[in-house]
């Protein structure tokens, strides 16, 4: 009994220690340490791979902050320095890796206003701004999110009230693109620059179009009354691959979800025609989540397709 009356007191003692060193390290941890504790996110890479950049969240502040090859030497890049609790994201480089732009501010609620966490009396707003990745000079450009560059990377483009815009990459007088039914989502460039691809969504249903800036013309691919989203470019241009949500009766699972098969469509981008490459089942493990599923798979499309990490994709299919 003696053996096992020790285990139990050093055992005991032991636990107590713990308890006490544990409380006697909490006391040196403050609640301001806690709410400032830095964290790096939304991290991209340059076209040619020489630049990497990230948005750091420390004190309370959200900047973006950048590194280049060979050193990678980590430096401050955009200084808001006020802690107005404003989100820094979608941040994109410039085709030539000269410029970043970015998003500053949250997404607007139903009643269309941007969360103000300091109630600042300027109010809120959800903008896009360029800064050089030079000179760290950092751009006001407008109102607006979901950032791109034109293939040249003299202008930025990006999404307003369902339209897209432009405007110089050092600022300036904004353009509308082009005016066309439905809402604008996912607009990308073409590899070549000459074309422009994005979902135009129209209530119950979307279409995957194509405008052509010199001939300033919109043409339809593959239209249906299904929601086709998030559009993707083959490395040639030929291409284009996109997420359909077929219209389907109102069906829930166990946790009232609803249910959304969908499924992978690639077409010519020239006449629009093309085929069903794989398509999901119609359980709830198989549901598609509309904005995490458009956000993380839309853009690997293709080297989803090209690596076959989608089960049952045949690359040889199409």
């Amino acid at each position: 009994m003696i053996p096992y009356r020790r285990l139990v007191l050093w055992t005991s003692v032991s636990a107590l220690l713990l308890i006490l060193m544990a409380r006697a390290e909490a006391q040196t941890i403050t609640l301001e340490q806690l709410m400032s504790s830095p964290f790096p996110s939304e991290l991209i890479a340059s076209k040619r791979g020489d630049k990497v950049a990230w948005v750091f969240y420390s004190q309370g502040k959200r900047n973006i902050f950048v590194a280049e090859a060979p050193a990678l030497a980590a430096r401050q890049l955009t200084h808001h320095d006020l802690e107005d609790g404003q989100d820094v994201t979608q941040i994109v480089f410039s085709a030539n890796g000269n410029t970043i732009a970015y998003v500053r501010g949250g997404n607007k609620n139903q009643n269309g206003e941007v969360a103000n966490p300091t109630s600042d009396t300027a109010g809120a707003k959800q903008e896009v701004w360029t800064v050089d990745v030079r000179s760290g000079r950092m751009t006001r450009i407008a109102e607006g999110n979901s950032p791109l560059f034109s293939p040249n990377s003299d202008e930025v483009e990006y999404l307003r009230d369902g339209h897209i815009w432009g405007a110089p990459v050092a600022g300036g007088k904004e353009r509308k693109l082009f005016e066309a039914r439905g809402a604008v989502n996912s607009p990308e460039w073409s590899p070549d620059g000459s074309e422009l691809a994005f979902s135009s969504a129209r209530g119950d249903h979307s279409f995957i179009a194509i405008y052509n800036p010199r001939s300033n013309h919109l043409r339809f691919l593959s239209p249906t009354v299904d929601r086709d989203i998030a559009p993707r470019w083959s490395p040639d241009g030929k291409r284009i691959a996109f997420i359909r949500l077929p219209n389907v009766s109102d069906t829930f699972s166990m946790d009232h979800e609803r249910l959304q098969p969908w499924s992978i469509q690639v077409v010519d981008a020239s006449s629009g025609n093309g085929k069903e490459i794989w398509h999901s089942g119609n359980t709830d493990n198989d549901s598609f989540a509309l904005y995490v599923g458009a956000r993380r798979l839309g853009p690997h499309l293709f080297d989803l397709i090209r690596r076959r990490s989608i089960n049952g994709v045949d690359a040889g299919r199409f």
